[in-house]
């Protein structure tokens, strides 16, 4: 083969190279990267209550703000299959990092099964775009755990001394129990319907047991509501 011919062959080969490496009309163009205004919608993934949490009338649910215009939260009944939809929850009223929704306020709580086993789930909206989050349990309680508000844990009955505690509207009765930790024995237990105490419930405990002089005993209050109930905490006095 001649030289001319040769260099004339590489010549050819190296333009057709750099002819392939150049995009054309008739080339597909990769696109660029996603800016930061235009990604795709995250999914906004649950952050409380933890899964298996009860569900009453003061919990809310917590979720990140991914981002999105708006929100739904579809709640499931996993005995029933039945699923009830939130109302839309305006991207606005979260925080910059979270949201923050309670059923109650929005009339979404009153309609679930009381007792029931629930799903619930996230779907974040934005601009036709739509993502459903992963999936939290809750169990639907409507009894309300009473806030002991007198007699201090471990502290000594002075008498006069009443036990009082926090009332909600969720509740509908009240039992009152008071055991002796020195023998025991439950020497009380009290029962009060909602209607006697509106706003907070109280009870003479000597009316209800005898003190006797050198014994600790421990009281609590358990809330009852439809179908469920809450128990308060339980805390100890001795009796001098």
């Amino acid at each position: 083969m001649k030289p001319v011919k040769t260099l004339t062959l590489v010549l050819l080969a190296l333009v057709a190279l750099v002819g392939a490496a150049l995009p054309t009309a008739a080339q597909d163009v990769l696109p660029v990267p996603y800016a930061p205004g235009d990604a795709r919608l995250n999914a906004a993934a649950p952050y409380a209550p933890a899964s298996g949490a009860r569900l009453n009338r003061t919990t809310s649910l917590v979720w990140y703000n991914v981002g999105a215009d708006q929100y739904t939260v579809v709640f499931k009944n996993l005995a029933t299959g039945f699923k009830q939809n939130s109302t839309t929850i305006e991207a606005e009223s979260c925080g910059p990092t979270y949201c923050n929704w309670n059923p109650t306020e929005y009339g979404i709580f009153q309609l679930l099964q009381n007792g029931a086993t629930y799903s619930w789930q996230v779907v974040a909206m934005k601009d036709g775009d739509k993502t459903k989050s992963s999936s939290r349990i809750v169990i639907v309680d409507r009894a309300v755990a009473p806030t002991l508000l007198s007699m201090p844990d471990g502290g000594y009955y002075v008498p006069g001394d009443i036990m009082q505690w926090t009332t909600d509207p969720a509740n509908t009765s009240y039992q009152v129990h008071i055991k002796d930790k020195t023998t025991g024995q439950k020497v009380a237990v009290v029962q009060l319907d909602s209607a006697m105490c509106p706003f907070i419930c109280a009870i003479n405990p000597t009316s209800h047991m005898s003190a006797i002089a050198g014994h600790e005993y421990k009281w609590w209050v358990k809330a009852f509501g439809i179908e469920m109930s809450a128990r308060s905490e339980k805390r100890s006095f001795s009796v001098d």
